[in-house]
């Protein structure tokens, strides 16, 4: 009898230990209702700098802080509203991402069940297509969850701004001039037609004298 109440014992200890473990975990947790967020929302901006004429491409995923036992649809959009509000907040002055200037792959994501990262949706971002005063925000949002009619969206991971910048190089430098005014012909040879010597002294940098 004692040897059974041991090993009674020895289990018990076993489930305890087991239950501490899973309280210290700190991954998502299935429950109702669903809880997500746009994988690497934040509060600030994300600046992106892309040379002209050139691309980037972003990842765009949701992310189950607590995931859901239904298959997910996700469905993004942009956020023109949201410009205001993160200007008022961070007391900038941006102004809208040029709808040209930007293309989603596609709008919606797919959250499997159980599943913790949804499937990707790319956006490019296209410098030659932004203008190049100033850089551009761009707000992507959820739009709507399709498949748990319970999900709710994260408050701190409802929005992921983008701060698009255009980054122009600077051309070769304009051409200086050599001061020619005391300059004299003393001897030249015949020249072809437009390339005559006094070509040198025109200040039309477009023509040349031999």
């Amino acid at each position: 009898m004692k040897r059974y109440a041991n090993m009674r014992l020895l289990a018990a200890v076993a489930l305890l230990i087991a239950a501490a473990g899973c309280k210290d975990d700190e991954g998502p947790t299935l429950g109702q209702p669903a809880l997500l967020s746009i994988q690497d929302a934040t509060a600030d901006a994300e600046v992106i700098t892309v040379e002209s004429p050139k691309k980037q491409t972003l990842d765009i995923r949701v992310e189950a802080e607590q995931i859901s036992g239904n298959y997910i649809t996700v469905v993004f959009k942009t956020a023109p509203e949201l410009v205001g509000t993160y200007n008022a907040a961070h007391g900038t002055s941006y102004k809208l991402c040029p709808s040209e200037a930007y293309e989603f792959s596609t709008t919606e994501v797919m959250l499997p069940r159980y599943n913790t990262l949804s499937s990707t949706m790319k956006v490019e971002l296209f410098s030659e297509r932004m203008p190049d005063e100033e850089p551009y925000l761009l707000p992507i949002t959820i739009d709507s969850i399709k498949g748990d009619s319970q999900a709710t969206v994260s408050p701190t991971g409802s929005v992921r701004y983008i701060l698009f910048n255009k980054l122009v190089k600077p051309g070769p430098p304009a051409p200086v001039l050599l001061e020619r005014s005391g300059w004299k012909v003393l001897a030249a040879p015949k020249a072809k037609p437009n390339y005559e010597v006094e070509k040198m002294f025109d200040e039309d940098i477009n023509t040349f004298g031999y």
